[in-house]
């Protein structure tokens, strides 16, 4: 079975789980170590991994909250960083990103909280 196989059958439920707060523990270093294997494999899905990360959780809401809870974000977080810890190349360029857009005023709070 290929990793693209893999990938398709399980991300939708991956990215589920990522957006909840009741992920921790266990379930939290499993998931971590998932994101490790599947950038070390294949660090050309750095960014796209990012992104289904990130965007999801700065999309805007009808009522202007945040998109989620506190805990969901902080393990937001912990993914993203995992991904940067492992993929060396493109940790600086993401960091650089991440204080661009928080500096950036019209950035949403959603953004400036991961």
């Amino acid at each position: 079975m290929s990793i693209n196989v893999v990938k398709q059958e399980i991300s939708s439920s991956v990215f589920k789980l990522v957006r909840s707060p009741l992920i921790q523990g266990q379930a939290l270093s499993s998931l971590l170590a998932l994101f490790v294997a599947l950038v070390r494999i294949n660090d050309k899905e750095f960014s796209a991994l990012v992104s289904a990360l990130v965007e999801p959780a700065t999309a805007p809401t009808p009522d202007g909250q945040f998109a989620f809870s506190k805990q969901a974000f902080s393990t937001i977080v912990q993914y993203i960083a995992v991904l940067c810890i492992n993929s060396a190349k493109k940790m600086g360029m993401t960091v650089s990103e991440f204080v661009r857009k928080i500096e950036d005023a019209r950035s949403t709070d959603s953004l400036k909280f991961l």
